[in-house]
């Protein structure tokens, strides 16, 4: 997720990253995984579940930058 050989990260909130990753089909068509993960801890009941996780993940036409995720479809 965090290989940015195939893809870039960015910090869209404290804690938070965008990751991508680049894939081409072997038709050649070119898709882009953006990944948002909250890495802020989850507490609750005064109990710390470590980092919150993966909030949604998606794929989206072409190569892109992870900049570029927010707001795609």
């Amino acid at each position: 997720m965090e290989n940015n050989a195939k893809g870039s990260q960015t910090t869209p909130f404290s804690g938070g990253t965008f990751s991508t990753y680049n894939y081409t089909l072997t038709n050649g068509i070119k898709r882009t995984m953006c990944v948002l993960v909250d890495r802020n801890d989850y507490t609750y009941a005064g109990k710390n579940y470590d980092h919150k996780g993966i909030i949604t993940a998606y794929w989206v036409n072409g190569h892109i930058k992870s900049g570029e995720c927010s707001g795609r479809d």
